[in-house]
């Protein structure tokens, strides 16, 4: 397994907080990230490569207005 990060970020792009992925591969951490539904912002990490960038789940923020 393979440790990656998922980084939370706030809307100007601070981050906030993050998240250790323990994944196979690159694909299936983007698909392990993807299932979180995050309402932020988020980047995807493996040591010092960004992986993925993902935008602010629209389910969620939807949900939460």
């Amino acid at each position: 397994m393979t440790d990656y990060r998922l980084h939370y970020l706030d809307p100007s792009g601070k981050f906030i907080r993050s998240d250790r992925i323990d994944c196979h591969s690159d694909p299936d951490a983007i698909d392990a990230a993807y299932e979180r539904h995050l309402p932020v912002r988020s980047e995807l990490w493996r040591e010092g490569r960004l992986v993925a960038k993902f935008p602010p789940s629209r389910m969620l923020a939807r949900a939460s207005r």
